[in-house]
């Protein structure tokens, strides 16, 4: 009887363990079904991509960029892979037309939500940095509060890309002309589909961040830009005088050394700043002088404009409201263009 019962127990088992078999091989088999219909998907997307003219590429994107940076949360390094390939198609065709703009409004929380993946926020920054300057600028204006909100908590690398981004969009702004001092206002401008946008008003305390922590790190930034000057084309190394064809001379006879030995060294940093903070603003290249004159102008209006509006502070709003007229706005702009080099 024993000898039974322990046979019966053995078949029960093998059996168990065969069904529990059969039930894993059934899940692995509906994944990849599930897989695979999602990679025929994507690739039917790619094709659709592909064929798009240029004209209707926008409208595409509108549901599809913020669709295709959500899916790379998937733990399927397959569907990943493919949506990759996908992403990287649509860059290459985003950067060969410059009026396509992008759709910033869904991106940014995808960019900022503390719910999305690493990778999912990464890429989602990487798109809205491309899509703000295509956007209209009370749009980019309105991204700004976003961007700010929770920025002293977020990786360095992304504070960067956010600091570039918020830094762009802030060029739209300018004093109200004959307004209050803390109204700025978001200047009209050409859209990337060639209609114009009208000129809106904005208050300067819907931009900054309530964070302490983050109001100080986007006002560090802020000193940083105003202190900011463009390398002088004066301490660049020039061939055409004596001095530097010989050098170049000496080169060619003598090798790299000499090269390295007679090379003219960098430039100092501007006063109030290192060598890493110059490399951070230069991070996307050196910026021309009217992109650099903008992004100050527009920086000033709002630090101006906000310390107008601290209570008590009548100094400040009286140089704000003197910054408003034709003449303190000439002179302002005359001395950064100055500065800018």
């Amino acid at each position: 009887f024993a000898a039974d019962a322990s046979l019966s127990f053995v078949q029960e088992r093998l059996s168990c363990d065969k069904f529990h078999s059969k039930a894993a091989l059934f899940k692995v088999l509906g994944q990849m079904t599930t897989e695979n219909n999602e990679i025929a998907a994507l690739d039917r997307v790619l094709t659709r991509t592909v064929l798009t003219k240029d004209e209707e590429l926008q409208q595409l994107l509108v549901k599809l960029l913020p669709a295709l940076v959500q899916k790379l949360s998937t733990p399927q390094p397959k569907i990943r892979a493919k949506v990759l390939e996908l992403l990287n198609h649509i860059n290459k065709r985003v950067k060969a037309l410059p009026h396509v703009s992008l759709p910033l409004v869904p991106l940014l929380p995808l960019a900022l939500g503390a719910e999305a993946g690493p990778m999912v926020r990464s890429f989602a920054l990487v798109y809205v940095e491309m899509g703000l300057p295509r956007a209209p600028p009370a749009e980019q204006i309105a991204a700004v509060p976003l961007l700010l909100r929770g920025i002293s908590s977020r990786p360095a690398q992304h504070r960067a890309v956010v600091l570039r981004v918020v830094v762009t969009a802030l060029a739209q702004l300018q004093p109200s002309p004959g307004g209050s001092y803390n109204q700025l206002v978001v200047t009209g401008s050409s859209t990337g589909d060639g209609s114009s946008s009208s000129s809106s008003a904005v208050t300067t305390a819907s931009l900054l961040p309530p964070d302490q922590a983050d109001r100080q790190l986007f006002l560090n930034h802020a000193l940083k830009l105003l202190l900011y000057q463009r390398p002088s084309s004066s301490n660049k190394p020039s061939n055409a005088t004596p001095l530097g064809m010989a050098s170049a001379a000496i080169a060619a006879a003598t090798g790299a050394a000499a090269a390295d030995a007679t090379a003219t060294p960098p430039s100092p940093p501007p006063a109030g700043l290192s060598s890493s903070d110059v490399a951070m603003l230069e991070e996307k290249g050196v910026p021309t002088k009217e992109q650099l004159i903008k992004q100050k102008l527009g920086m000033l209006a709002l630090l101006v404009g906000a310390a107008a509006g601290m209570p008590g502070n009548t100094a400040a709003a009286a140089a704000a409201a003197a910054a408003t007229k034709p003449t303190g706005t000439a002179d302002a702009s005359a001395a950064i263009a100055q500065s800018a080099g």
